[in-house]
């Protein structure tokens, strides 16, 4: 994994205390070498399905960044369909075009539109002199199974441009019901191009989260240097929270009568928890963080009237 991307600390931020660009956690870096075999191995398609909010479309992103340094020669392309339902082949092509950050003019014709879509993949791939070509399509449960062949096509239109295809797609639970009828009803080419590898995208264990600040933190206490200079000359660390965190989860949990080992956090909670408790301590320079502290945190960003849907059955 490149190391730029992987920690968090380094510069890039954006003002507060995190930058402006996906994550690393463990959950991102556990899929992100699962999609990364897939890749290498050449098998055409592979879905990464979870629940809403874990945090699959920041996966997307973190893909587009890091796969071509965990796979020299390899290309990216994120074709995103959020609160978007085409129903036709050119509804779904002039999004695509809109995800290429193409400003030419679609046309009304499906063969233009498709060929316009193919020539700039190309193209890209040919100035990164790419061997492999990654396609994710995030949120395909918003496109009917019915559409997939607009991008089987693209797959084996690159592939016969000289490139190696994967098509990655990520989707909710309702995806269940398309991957249900198309294995029920043997459509071979779709389960061979876009399911051929299968996986579900988790929140964070209560364990991931000391490796998370850990990440963070860096080299050095840098992240605390930052943020926190009088702290980190008196040798106090970020990851110091985890303890009291991995508490108030625990408690929350309890409170719910939930088991902590099969809680996954999503960290589009704990990312508002964390910034709660660092405001707190930017504010009160002798202030610390207990697990009460951290319980209330988290109780702030909400995650206490939703942890019971991220507790594996």
């Amino acid at each position: 994994m490149s190391d730029d991307l992987n920690d968090s600390s380094q510069t890039g931020e954006t003002g507060g205390f995190f930058p402006n660009r996906p994550i690393w956690t463990p959950e991102i870096e556990r899929k992100a070498m699962v999609v990364a075999d897939w890749v290498e191995c050449e098998l055409e398609g592979g879905l990464i399905w979870g629940i809403q909010r874990v945090g699959k479309s920041e996966f997307a992103k973190y893909i587009e960044q890091v796969l071509p340094s965990m796979l020299p020669a390899t290309a990216v392309f994120i074709f995103e369909f959020l609160l978007m339902k085409p129903k036709t082949a050119e509804a779904v092509l002039k999004k695509c075009l809109l995800c290429l950050d193409s400003t030419a003019a679609a046309g009304r014709e499906l063969v233009t539109i498709y060929s316009r879509v193919l020539g700039l993949i190309v193209a890209r791939c040919k100035a990164l002199r790419a061997k492999r070509v990654v396609l994710i399509i995030d949120e395909l449960q918003n496109i009917p199974h019915e559409l997939f062949p607009v991008f089987m096509s693209l797959a084996s239109d690159v592939r016969k441009a000289g490139f190696v295809p994967h098509m990655l797609s990520i989707g909710q639970p309702e995806m269940k019901t398309t991957i249900d009828l198309v294995f029920q009803n043997n459509y071979l080419q779709t389960i061979g191009r876009f399911f051929q590898g299968m996986a579900i995208y988790h929140g964070l264990t209560v364990e991931d989260i000391a490796a998370l600040l850990k990440n963070m933190e860096g080299e050095g206490l840098e992240f605390t240097t930052r943020h926190f200079p009088e702290r980190a000359r008196q040798g106090w660390s970020i990851t110091e929270l985890a303890r009291p965190m991995e508490e108030a989860v625990t408690a929350l949990l309890t409170e719910d009568n939930l088991t902590a080992t099969a809680a996954r956090i999503p960290f589009a909670y704990l990312r508002p928890a964390l910034n709660s408790m660092f405001l707190h301590l930017a504010a009160d320079p002798q202030g610390v963080i207990d697990s009460a502290m951290a319980n209330a945190a988290m109780k702030k960003a909400s995650l206490h009237r939703v942890l019971r849907h991220y507790v594996a059955r």
